[in-house]
């Protein structure tokens, strides 16, 4: 997930053993301490839907990503 300050949306890049996926990040609502975006893919085979990043313990930040099919996926996203 790339979002850069002051921009009005983002990308995102998943990729596994056998797949791999490039998407866009627009920015749908903020409250504090939390960030929803809706997820267009763009290339590969996953799916739309929203990922949500919230603050975490420290200054780590949870991501999760929910679409209208399939599991839900969650994770620690790491700052590089």
């Amino acid at each position: 997930m790339y979002l850069a300050p002051g921009a009005n949306s983002g990308s995102v890049h998943y990729s596994g053993t056998s797949f791999s996926c490039a998407g866009d990040l627009v920015p749908v609502s903020d409250s504090a301490g939390s960030l929803k975006l809706d997820q267009v893919i763009v290339q590969g085979p996953c799916a739309a839907g929203a990922v949500t990043v919230t603050l975490g313990p420290g200054d780590t930040l949870r991501f999760s990503f929910k679409g209208k099919q399939g599991p839900v996926a969650t994770g620690t996203l790491d700052k590089s």
